[in-house]
């Protein structure tokens, strides 16, 4: 009499979980989409190898699957479960592809820990369920089937009076105590060995740079223990810029990016190379003037300085003196800003790809070629309290705490009609 194929190991039962997670993946992408955290293009991508991923996956379940489930029965319980670890590990390559280019970091050091907490439970199952000899029971109640010919073996089963020709179980089912234990206690210690802001902070001075740094991509980005023991470190030009480029990374997807606070810190050591320390105050600002390509004459149109990022720091805050806009070459500016603008207020809010925080409305005179600037200044400082005054040129006054300055000029014509 033939047994049913465990359901966690089911070709079928594995793809219809594959084929869900894709078509979340997709609603989830055409959310980003809509959004704006994604182009037309990269959602597209992103659907394309979702769907080729699907296809490949269930493929090789068709194939694989049969073969083994006539050995499910004697394969030890982290064997029996490779068919679901194959679908957990394609749960993670979702994220990772769904969210690739943003914050996907976060996300797999969220789930990562996860495996092995599913592989624990999955023992624990196997302890709980596990079955021995080659006996057959009905599957809803372990009524024994004693029947040599199957020509006189009832259709239902005489004890629970349910259907189990077909779906007969293998085995005695015997409680394993010590695979139950084994799964709990795999599942405990994976989970935290896998979580290193449980130790970290106790470790983290006894540890060698190399894995402190690797322990940095393991660690929620808000957590300061690493990264104030590596600002305690002597590093090597190497290491520095090893760090250095992780911290640049990091705040391109994490304005409130706390790695920063090592970077701040260890400026004063001079082991930055100068090229990522001109990159960190640089990128501490994604910014671009919004504005028409076309108007007619004598219709009001807005301009706007749209903050796609801006980086607030831990210890030097970014600061924006907003000169205004000038239009051809009228040296009179439109939307000056008298009073600093600092960055925790013009950064996008959540779920926001950008704002527009400076818009200014202008009415052309003239037909022909508009040329539009937007003028601004780009400072680092520590203290809030420092507020920076304009001087009569139209420039910053003395920038006497100020770590870092620039200026900056974006320009857009619009054709006049």
């Amino acid at each position: 009499m033939g047994q049913a194929t465990p359901k966690l190991h089911s070709a079928a039962y594995l793809s219809k979980i594959m084929a869900c997670v894709s078509v979340l993946t997709a609603i989830a992408g055409i959310i980003m989409w809509a959004a704006h955290a994604l182009t037309i293009t990269q959602l597209c991508t992103r659907l394309l190898v979702v769907t080729a991923l699907y296809l490949i996956g269930a493929a090789l379940l068709r194939k694989y699957i049969p073969q083994l489930q006539t050995r499910f029965q004697s394969l030890p319980p982290l064997l029996q479960a490779a068919p679901s670890i194959l679908v957990i590990f394609w749960l993670v390559a979702h994220f990772v592809i769904l969210l690739a280019g943003t914050r996907q970091q976060g996300y797999i050091t969220a789930i990562f820990p996860i495996v092995p907490v599913y592989l624990g439970a999955y023992v624990i199952g196997a302890g709980a369920k596990r079955r021995i000899g080659d006996s057959l029971h009905c599957p809803h109640c372990e009524y024994p089937y004693d029947f040599p010919n199957e020509a006189d073996a009832p259709i239902r089963c005489p004890e629970c009076g349910k259907g189990w020709l077909g779906i007969l179980k293998k085995g005695r089912k015997v409680r394993s105590p010590k695979l139950i234990i084994f799964g709990i206690t795999f599942a405990i210690i994976a989970f935290i060995i896998l979580n290193p802001i449980f130790y970290i902070g106790a470790l983290a001075p006894r540890l060698p740079t190399p894995l402190l740094y690797a322990s940095s991509y393991l660690l929620p980005t808000n957590s300061y223990t690493a990264w104030d023991e590596l600002a305690t470190r002597k590093l090597n030009p190497f290491w520095s810029s090893l760090l250095a480029k992780r911290v640049i990374g990091l705040r391109a997807n994490n304005p409130y990016e706390t790695s920063s606070r090592w970077f701040e810190q260890t400026i004063s050591s001079g082991t930055i190379p100068a090229d990522l320390l001109e990159r960190y105050y640089l990128e501490g600002l994604d910014a671009e003037l919004i504005a028409p390509d076309r108007i007619h004459l004598g219709d009001p149109c807005s301009v706007a300085f749209r903050v796609n990022h801006g980086s607030t720091g831990s210890a030097l805050n970014t600061v924006v003196m907003f000169s205004g806009y000038f239009v051809d070459d009228n040296p009179v500016p439109l939307g000056r800003r008298n009073e600093t603008l600092w960055m925790h207020v013009l950064n996008p809010g959540a779920g926001q790809p950008s704002t527009d925080p400076l818009t200014q409305i202008i009415t052309p005179t003239r037909t022909g070629d508009l040329k539009v600037r937007c003028i601004y200044w780009l400072v680092y400082q520590p203290s809030f309290a420092d507020q920076l005054q304009w001087q009569p040129d139209g420039s910053p006054g003395p920038l006497k705490a100020a770590v870092w300055s620039r200026r900056f000029e974006l320009t857009k014509t619009i054709r006049v009609d």
